[in-house]
């Protein structure tokens, strides 16, 4: 799963992004004013937030063009954020009297929603401006707004301009955002004026057979060796074994999920993206019937796919490209509980406007128990989902988000250090669980052999010498640039990872990410099927979303927002996963991102933390790559939840 990186523009034309309220979950996050400091604020007007940052350093190229339609999104605030906070809180509290006494939708908007009156306030200066308004969702929290550069310019009291930006035309506000000041309080934010923003979704993928190396992946750990290749690199020797790529019944046994008993009938799932393929519904099918694993049924896996779709999902390399991820997470949630109904609610586009609909529309219908995430991006100065995560948990929604593939950002795949730490969001959101990444070691008897925190380092080879190590991949971690420590990690995370004053830190568990510690997944690219490797965190939360679905199934009713309880009993929820010693690696090969060229033999060092500089620790309790630790039994795992 990865991302958008900030500092990078999309190609083409943008779509907008939008923002929802941003509140804290067990704690409120701090909202920060990023970007140009702005001039005084008109009088009558009230201060949004400011141009973005970059602006201040990228060649702008003059006014965008006045007659250039634009789409974003305004946010309106709840008439009551700090008391659905409180009662987020108190149903997902296990020492509360409200624990799991959940809300409806219907419900939540009437108490804690912006009321139509203020929503009707928005709605009448946008038209006035000169704007058109879309639908409002049934929850009161936007305004989807479509209109052009000359009237955004006039209703929000700033400048639209272009920009060359990492080779790229973009365009954003040159000046802070303003709205008049009768709306302040009502209007929470405004997004989708920076076209330069993309998410992303990586999983780590390899073809199986005979273009990913000479032998075909391993079923087991060490199952094949390559003893052509030159002897790995220290601190390792001789030759490595191939990668590992399980299917769902060897995961599954290593997991205990047999013993459980549960299959995630009654339970549904739901699992936001981007794009779609007609394709989808089969490859399911034909990869099941690879894999041995049951069938999928009539209507068990459905997609409500928009009514239009973003030119990014016009693409067909992008399609193909993002299939690849909505495979893999029907494929793991299947695999894990393969009963559970799933509903795919892909976004129009990687845009987080269409993101916040998507996720808003999921809520809203209150179909699914569980939302699982597999992508994101930089975190920004608003936490834009978190309202939408509070309402999903006073309806008793559980949701989680991979955590990241790429460490704590300071290195890409193949790169030397680019940058300081960073977090990623939603993964840094409080009001989610978080899962991290683990190499896990299955052998021939499904038994485990060693689960470490996933962080792999490369070194790659001509065929006589090796390069010098760089980063590959590794579970995303660190902490809250604009959220303090929730409540249930007080005394758990310590200062190390939280910081001073203490920030919300995750990811919160982990489970299988490590791609040379595969899943096998099928899905159809370029107008064929085939089979992959796959990993990253974009494994290990599906995963984790099947394997809540049966603790779901167990306890007969949702169980809402885990992290309280999972903070409560994580003695038994997981297992504690830490040590730095890098004493296993694989030898295949690498491609390089940038050529799409392969590079063999490569050496992957796993928990290969220790070979580079990171912030990234993985230590006994606690820490910043697998969180409390691995989901390694599922039974403990549902009996610490329920």
């Amino acid at each position: 799963m990865r991302f958008f990186d900030p500092s990078t523009g999309r190609r083409g034309s943008r779509r907008p992004l939008f923002v929802a309220l941003a509140a804290g979950a067990f704690a409120l996050p701090v909202v920060v004013a990023a970007g140009l400091p702005a001039a005084a604020t008109p009088t009558g007007r009230a201060l949004l937030h400011d141009a973005p940052a970059w602006t201040a350093s990228a060649k702008a190229l003059g006014a965008a063009p006045a007659g250039k339609i634009v789409n974003f999104s305004v946010a309106i605030a709840p008439r009551d954020a700090a008391g659905a906070q409180a009662f987020a809180d108190a149903v997902s509290d296990p020492h509360s009297a409200s624990y799991r006494h959940f809300l409806t939708p219907e419900q939540y908007t009437a108490r804690f929603g912006a009321t139509n009156a203020d929503v009707a306030a928005v709605v009448n200066w946008l038209q006035g401006a000169g704007l058109q308004t879309g639908a409002v969702p049934i929850s009161n929290s936007y305004v989807p707004v479509t209109g052009s550069v000359a009237a955004v310019n006039k209703a929000l009291g700033t400048t639209i301009k272009s920009y060359s930006r990492n080779n790229q035309n973009v365009t954003a506000p040159a000046s802070a955002l303003t709205v008049p000041s009768v709306l302040a309080g009502r209007v929470s934010d405004v997004l989708g004026l920076d076209s330069s923003e993309i998410y992303r979704t990586g999983a780590k993928v390899s073809p199986n057979g005979a273009s990913a190396g000479n032998v075909t992946c391993s079923t087991y750990w060490g199952e094949n060796t390559n003893t052509s290749y030159i002897p790995a690199p220290a601190p390792l020797s001789g030759n490595q074994p191939n990668r590992a790529c399980y299917t769902p019944s060897r995961l599954n046994a290593a997991r205990g999920i047999p013993a459980t008993g549960k299959t995630g009938a009654g339970v549904t799932v739901g699992n936001v993206l981007w794009c779609d393929s007609p394709t989808i519904p089969s490859d399911l099918n034909t990869w099941a019937a690879q894999v041995g694993a049951p069938a999928f049924t009539a209507g068990q896996y459905t997609s409500q796919d928009p009514a239009t779709w973003d030119a990014y999902c016009t693409n067909q390399a992008n399609v193909d490209g993002t299939m690849v991820e909505t495979a893999l997470d029907a494929e793991a949630i299947h695999g894990a509980a393969p009963d559970a109904k799933i509903i795919y609610a892909p976004a129009a586009g990687p845009y987080s406007n269409y993101l916040l609909t998507a996720t808003q529309n999921l809520v809203n219908a209150n179909q699914v128990s569980i939302i699982t995430n597999s992508w994101g991006g930089a975190e920004s100065n608003s936490a834009w989902l978190h309202s939408v995560y509070v309402q999903a948990a006073s309806q008793g929604i559980s949701v989680m988000a991979s955590s990241g593939d790429d460490g704590d950002n300071t290195y890409s795949n193949g790169s030397a250090s680019k940058a300081r730490p960073s977090a990623d969001y939603p993964a840094s959101d409080s009001q989610l669980t978080s899962i991290g990444g683990t190499s896990l070691g299955i052998d021939s008897t499904n038994s485990t052999l060693f689960e470490q925190a996933w962080y792999d380092v490369i070194s790659r080879s001509s065929g006589t010498t090796w390069t010098s190590d760089v980063f590959y991949g590794a579970s995303g971690g660190g902490k809250s640039a604009i959220t303090s420590q929730p409540s249930y990690q007080t005394g758990i995370v310590s200062s190390t990872f939280s910081g001073k004053p203490a920030k919300r830190a995750y990811p919160d568990i982990a489970n299988i990410a490590d791609s040379q510690t595969g899943y096998v997944v099928g899905v159809t690219q370029a107008g064929a099927y085939t089979t992959l490797t796959v990993g990253g965190t974009s494994l290990a939360s599906p995963y984790t979303a099947g394997e809540v679905a049966l603790a779901v199934q167990t306890k007969g009713a949702r169980l809402g927002f885990l992290n309280p309880k999972l903070y409560q009993n994580r003695a038994t929820a997981v297992s504690d996963v830490s040590g730095s010693t890098v004493n296993r690696g694989t030898e295949g090969k690498w491609k390089n991102p940038s050529t799409g060229t392969y590079i063999e033999p490569t050496t992957y060092f796993l928990n290969g933390m220790s070979l580079l500089p990171s912030s990234q620790q993985s230590v006994a309790g606690w820490d910043n790559i697998t969180g409390l630790g691995a989901v390694a039994n599922a039974s403990n795992f549902i009996t610490a939840i329920q």
